[in-house]
């Protein structure tokens, strides 16, 4: 069942329930609303996966890590779609147990 729910904040405020709601993040190709979820997350430390590709998104993620200087282990890469689910599977398991 798909339930809509209104905030009123347009994207910025979409993109944090979005991320606050969810265990993980996939992040593939996309525009600048992308990279504004990729930062909500990135900022509270959510599992995070970006699917590598013939697009531009994760080698600029990968700039913006590399140049930021905050090395975050929330943050994994995979040009396989099902892999890369595996492995957030798997970190959102053993932050449970935590």
């Amino acid at each position: 069942m798909d339930v809509i729910i209104y905030t009123g904040q347009g994207f910025p405020g979409r993109d944090i329930l979005l991320t606050r709601t969810s265990d993980a993040i996939i992040i593939g190709p996309g525009r600048i609303g992308t990279f504004h979820e990729f930062t909500v997350a990135f900022e509270d430390n959510k599992p995070l996966g970006v699917l590598e590709g013939d697009w531009l998104t994760d080698d600029i993620i990968k700039d913006i890590l590399a140049n930021a200087h905050r090395p975050n282990e929330m943050v994994i890469f995979d040009a396989d779609p099902k892999k890369l689910v595996a492995k957030l599977i798997e970190m959102v398991k053993a932050r449970k147990i935590k």
